[in-house]
């Protein structure tokens, strides 16, 4: 990250401040939401300060919110139970309560997961009860884009600061994966912008989501591109050599065949192991968030034989003692690479949120899964009738987000939340506004 990186939360307040004096439809707090998730959530700048300046203030923002939800339901009197968002955020909030029961569970993880769970999907419902209008709607949307092409402006200002070679841009983001998922909704609003500048806009974010070199967000990205262009009134033929070209296009990324091969072995190993604790924890799993402390319990003979190397060194670091550390490559370490290993780092995450769901809540969690489904296509079918655009936007949302949960965490963000939730909060619009 370069040195002026520092310097995008303070564009991105400074735009924010310009954009609420041109387009008041929302308050401040709704607007300042998605400033927060996309500058300050993961930015842990802190000036020379003995905390995340950045960070305090995105739960700050986040506390505010639940307080004005908590005020909106005592106001208007809201029966939660009427609603169907609301049922789904307390139906997945009971699946996590469940995955508690009868298992070992480290209760500092478990804590945490299920308290960041009700903090975003509180913050998810403020926004659903205070974005009533899909004019409001259309309003944040029109300012994800522009927050999106903030963070575009700076990666490229990044790469050409410091270069392309062996580096994947990052700005205050965790990881590039994550960088690459927060462009995703810019792309596609982009896309279905009626503003043809917006659409010239979504080159320049796509590229950016190339530079993160995140093969998820990359992958999610050209589906996205296949939907816009599937719902665009042009024959279906000129397809095939878009395909064409992401392919070579793919092809051109720096992955050599080593570090595929590293991947999808790790990827083969995290699945073996979460259907060896679905195995013997079918119904519950073995509890929210628990994958990362006790993986290692489920790794046996066969997953070990998959020599990923990620995963096994991650198990001898949990088992110094094991027997496996004299067999196959192993064997010939000197002691110091051994000891490497012994002490390395003991966690590993599923890096899927299927298999989150498999391992970690089981038969229950898959039973969620499918009612979110259902929901989820009842409420496309209806939005396909009230505006086709909508309809292709809204799968687009929804279809990026849930390929890179595949790949990735996903679920824990504020934002697969908010997304899951925009076809019932734009039928419910519509629904309003015909009845008035």
């Amino acid at each position: 990250m370069t040195n002026i990186i520092f310097l995008m939360p303070f564009f991105a307040i400074a735009w924010f401040i310009f954009f609420i004096t041109k387009n008041q439809l929302n308050n401040i707090l709704t607007g300042l939401i998605f400033v927060s998730y996309l500058f300050f959530a993961t930015n842990y700048e802190n000036f020379g300060l003995e905390i995340d300046i950045f960070r305090y203030l995105h739960r700050f923002i986040g506390v505010i919110a639940i307080l004005f939800l908590l005020i909106h339901i005592v106001r208007f009197k809201v029966n939660l139970f009427k609603e169907k968002v609301p049922i789904i955020m307390a139906s997945f909030l009971l699946v996590l309560l469940c995955s508690y029961v009868g298992n070992d569970i480290y209760f500092q993880y478990y804590f945490h997961y299920v308290r960041n769970f009700i903090f975003i999907s509180a913050v998810a419902l403020y926004l659903y009860f205070y974005i009533d209008s899909n004019e409001k709607l259309d309003e944040i949307f029109s300012l994800i884009v522009s927050l999106t092409l903030i963070l575009v402006f700076f990666a490229f200002i990044d790469v050409l600061t410091m270069g392309f070679s062996n580096r994947r841009v990052t700005l205050v983001f965790s990881n590039p994966n994550y960088l690459g998922i927060a462009l995703m909704p810019g792309l596609i609003l982009s896309l279905f912008s009626e503003k043809k500048i917006l659409l010239f806009s979504s080159i320049f974010i796509f590229i950016a989501i190339l530079l993160t070199e995140s093969s998820a967000a990359i992958i999610s990205a050209v589906f996205a591109i296949f939907i816009y262009l599937f719902s665009k009134t042009f024959k279906k033929i000129l397809l095939v050599p878009f395909l064409i070209c992401i392919a070579l296009l793919l092809n051109s990324l720096p992955y050599t065949a080593e570090s595929i091969k590293s991947k999808m072995l790790s990827r083969i190993s995290l699945a073996a192991i979460s259907l060896n604790i679905f195995e013997q924890h079918p119904l519950n799993g073995i509890g929210y968030g628990q994958f990362r402390k006790n993986f290692h319990n489920y790794i046996d003979l066969d997953v070990f034989k998959l020599n990923s190397l990620e995963i096994n060194n991650a198990y001898l670091a949990n088992n110094p003692t094991s027997p496996f550390l004299e067999t196959g490559i192993y064997k010939d370490l000197n002691p110091a690479d051994k000891d490497s290993i012994v002490y390395g780092y003991k966690e590993k995450m599923t890096h899927s949120d299927l298999l989150t769901i498999i391992a970690e809540l089981g038969l229950i969690g898959l039973s969620f899964l499918v009612f979110l489904f259902y929901k989820l296509y009842a409420e496309l079918k209806k939005l396909l009738f009230y505006n086709k655009t909508n309809f292709y936007k809204v799968a687009s949302l929804i279809a990026t987000s849930l390929i890179f949960s595949l790949f990735h965490n996903n679920m824990t963000s504020f934002m697969f939340w908010f997304v899951i939730i925009i076809p019932f909060l734009m039928n419910r619009n519509y629904k309003n506004y015909l009845n008035l």
